[in-house]
């Protein structure tokens, strides 16, 4: 192995920490965003089930309104209006949580195997500047 040689595989290597770096920080960066998506959607999964009995109201006393037209109608609003707003928020807001909790977990692992390559490369790297410095101690010594 050459100096020369010794000198190259640091700047490749230094390279590689580089790039990964990179990478590393958006992968920090798509988190935190999905992670604050995440929040802010679980806040608003929570309003819509605060105010799922708002779907039901009014209620229709004889004296508001009465008769067929209006059973019909409280019908509708506690049967198909109620499943449909609790399809919103149970059910596609609840998916959506759901894949973004599995693209969070996926990055977190990610994330977790560039920093140990990074690791790695870091103690490469500085195997390598300790044999530049051999190699530099033997040319010293043939001086």
């Amino acid at each position: 192995m050459s100096l020369a040689w010794v000198n190259s595989q640091i700047s490749s290597t230094r390279r590689s920490i580089e790039i990964l770096n990179s990478q590393l920080d958006k992968r920090e960066e798509e988190l935190e965003r999905l992670q604050k998506a995440s929040s802010e959607l679980s806040d608003i999964q929570g309003d819509f089930q605060q105010n799922e009995k708002l779907v039901t109201l009014p209620d229709l006393t004889p004296t508001t309104w009465h008769g067929n037209l209006a059973s019909k109608y409280d019908q509708f609003r506690e049967g198909e209006l109620l499943s449909s707003y609790r399809e919103l928020y149970q059910g596609q807001l609840g998916r959506v949580l759901s894949d973004i909790s599995a693209k969070i977990s996926e990055i977190q692992n990610r994330i977790k195997t560039l920093e140990a390559d990074i690791a790695a490369l870091e103690r490469h790297l500085r195997y390598l500047y300790a044999l530049k410095e051999d190699k530099l101690e033997e040319m010293r010594k043939n001086d």
